[in-house]
């Protein structure tokens, strides 16, 4: 994988999930993050795009079932997440 810079914390898309986040929740606060593992980010940030993990899918509870062979999530939970990445989306296009 290339090694690449983290993407910026000042892009339109950057500034487009604060709005959308702090709407959601009020008050919220969106900080960067690095998590462990491997994406397929870095070889888009290598091509200049700016790339973002966005937790919109969290886990339940305390159970660490990631990439296991039970890995799972409510329906409420990936409902909810994709209510909220579809917002994020929506606003970044009428952005445009």
């Amino acid at each position: 994988m290339p090694a690449t810079e983290p993407s910026g914390l000042t892009t339109d898309l950057y500034k487009t999930m604060e709005r959308v986040f702090a709407q959601e929740a009020g008050k919220t606060v969106t900080i960067p993050y690095m998590s462990r593992g491997a994406t397929d980010g870095s070889f888009l940030r290598a091509k200049g795009m700016a790339v973002y993990g966005v937790p919109v899918f969290l886990r339940n509870g305390t159970e660490s079932r990631a990439h296991g062979n039970d890995e799972r999530i409510k329906v409420t939970t990936l409902y909810e997440g994709t209510v909220l990445l579809k917002k994020i989306v929506d606003a970044v296009v009428l952005a445009q």
